[in-house]
């Protein structure tokens, strides 16, 4: 596009600039497709005067861009008032910046149904405890998803805004002949495809500051950018104790399990140990019984082996059901460790592997776009890829904390929540067209 002497004088401007503000660097996408839309410009002025004039235009054109002693920052700022973004409107911005700590003691002030008097019973302290313990897990739950969709709106905006010069410049390189119009097509599709995630973005934003809103019964507040940093997991005793203790000491938060046991020891003891020590020699015989070939009719109580009445009934229920109880306890914890351990490390992936060479890849793309070696289109793919790293970032770090409050509410006596989502990805730039 320009010619080599040019080449030289901008190349070295762009790289002092470069090497003075590395600011410009994470905005690449908006600073360097604007040279390429001023070059365009002039040549489609001047369709009309055939293949002779077009070469002598796009000439003026790159003697044009020579005029701009800065570059592409002064040719960004020369376009910036004739392109036109789309934009969401922004929902975080209103109000005081409300953190976690603030929305729970909002919470909590406007809830005096979560008060209890102090004359309260056990069994009623320990409801309120495991009501306030759930609560305040919804709320911070609500907070996260808040503070991150609007945080996810805001990278939204800045793909979608990134396609939208591909798109214009697209439109532009038809319009003077350089380009078909199925590759335009393409371009436009994707812009359209950012439009529509856009839109769904911001619908995401104000829902759920809505959902929040609803928990702190205020509306006039603002989120934060970013959401908490993890905290390191490797000494917590809730994730690395065997899941069998945390579920037992997670049943005796509950209100009626200590009244429940009580009501077995009763029972079992009216029973008689001698009782129940016959039905459980019974029932081993009679289990080998029908899987040696018997079937189900091997499991038929013969009352005149073994004492059956109401209480012997009333006792095996309650073993089954308060067995079960534990089991699901047991299986909960389990997969609730998990899912905090698994969600925190894909994170960290995230955060120190992958979206750092994301970062490399984009600064390495403006190189190779300053040097004429990838296309303008290459390069806002690349953009694009690494907004979607830093959103699929944001997405596993909501996912992590919606784990940790999940595993806290149910620890406390709380039912399991579980988090909602799946797992991380991180998506790379296409290889995108080639050509300037």
């Amino acid at each position: 596009m320009l010619v080599m002497k040019q080449i030289n004088k901008h190349k070295q401007s762009m790289h002092a600039m470069l090497a003075l503000n590395g600011e410009w660097l994470r905005r690449l996408a908006r600073a360097t497709v604007a040279a390429s839309l001023l070059a365009v410009t002039p040549v489609q002025a001047q369709l009309t005067q055939g293949a002779n004039d077009q070469m002598s235009n796009w000439r003026q054109a790159n003697d044009a861009v020579g005029k701009f002693l800065r570059g592409h920052i002064d040719i960004l700022k020369s376009e910036s008032q004739s392109r036109k973004v789309l934009t969401p409107a922004d929902t975080s911005d209103q109000g005081f910046a409300l953190n976690l700590a603030q929305a729970k003691r909002l919470m909590l002030h406007a809830r005096p149904s979560l008060f209890r008097v102090s004359g309260d019973s056990v069994i009623e302290r320990n409801a309120q405890a495991i009501e306030v313990t759930t609560s305040l897990s919804s709320l911070s739950r609500a907070w996260i998803e808040a503070v991150g969709a609007n945080r996810l709106l805001q990278l939204q905006a800045k793909s979608t805004e990134a396609a939208q010069i591909a798109d214009e410049l697209g439109q532009r390189m038809v319009e003077v002949g350089n380009w078909g119009v199925d590759r335009a097509l393409a371009v436009g599709l994707q812009a359209s495809a950012e439009r529509l995630k856009l839109l769904q973005a911001q619908e995401k934003a104000v829902q759920t500051k809505a959902a929040l809103a609803a928990w702190v019964m205020i509306s006039d507040f603002s989120l934060p950018d970013q959401l908490p940093d993890l905290r390191g997991i490797g000494a917590r005793q809730d994730l690395t104790a065997n899941p069998t203790q945390l579920a037992q000491a997670r049943l005796e938060r509950m209100p009626s399990h200590k009244s429940d046991l009580v009501a077995l020891a009763r029972l079992e003891s009216s029973v008689g140990d001698a009782s129940l020590q016959q039905w459980d020699s019974f029932v081993q015989s009679r289990v080998t019984a029908a899987l040696e070939g018997q079937g189900a009719s091997a499991l038929t109580v013969d009352q005149s082996a073994v004492l059956w009445n109401h209480q012997v009934k009333e006792v095996l229920d309650k073993r089954e059901a308060m067995a079960a109880r534990q089991q699901a306890a047991v299986n909960t914890v389990a997969v609730a460790q998990m899912t905090v351990k698994s969600r925190h490390a894909e994170t960290l992936l995230l955060a120190n592997e992958i979206l750092p060479l994301a970062v490399q890849a984009e600064e390495e793309a403006v190189y190779q776009y300053n040097g004429m070696f990838i296309s303008t289109w290459q390069l806002l793919a690349q953009f694009r890829a690494k907004t979607t790293v830093e959103m699929n970032l944001i997405e596993t770090q909501m996912r992590y904390w919606d784990a940790e409050y999940a595993l806290g509410a149910y620890m406390a006596g709380a039912p399991y929540l579980p988090p909602s989502g799946g797992g991380a990805s991180a998506v790379g730039a296409d290889a995108g067209d080639g050509g300037h």
